[in-house]
C-alpha cells in the first residue's frame, strides 16, 4: 500500500500585499513513493480541490538533505461566512499556512 501524506504537498505560497489571501501556492503531487511534478496553482483552484475532496498538507525541505518533513494537513475553514485556507483552528479572518515559506 501507498504511504502518502496527501494528494498534493504544498512547499511554497504567495500571499497578497496585506498577508492575509494566498495567491499562489506551488505544489508537488505526492504519489506514495516519490514527489512527481511541481507546479504553480491560482488559490481558488486549490478551495475546488479541497472541496473536492483532495488532500493537500504543508511540506518543508530538510537542510543538505532536500529530504521533505511533513508539516499540517490543509483545510478549509469558515469564519464570518468567508473560507480560509488554513493548518490549525483559528478565528482570525485570513489564510494561514504557518511557517510555509513564500515565493
Amino acid at each position: 500500500m501507498e504511504d502518502r501524506w496527501a494528494d498534493y504537498l504544498t512547499y511554497e505560497a504567495r500571499f497578497d500585499a496585506t498577508q492575509t489571501r494566498i495567491i499562489r501556492l506551488r505544489l508537488a503531487i505526492d504519489n506514495g513513493i516519490a514527489v512527481d511534478e511541481s507546479g504553480e496553482y491560482l488559490r481558488q483552484d486549490v478551495v475546488s480541490a479541497i472541496k473536492g475532496d483532495s488532500t493537500f498538507a504543508t511540506v518543508f525541505q530538510g537542510p543538505g538533505t532536500g529530504d521533505g518533513t511533513f508539516g499540517h494537513q490543509v483545510f478549509l475553514a469558515a469564519v464570518n461566512g468567508v473560507e480560509y485556507v488554513e493548518i490549525g483552528e483559528s478565528a482570525s479572518e485570513k489564510d494561514d499556512l504557518g511557517d510555509t515559506p513564500s515565493f
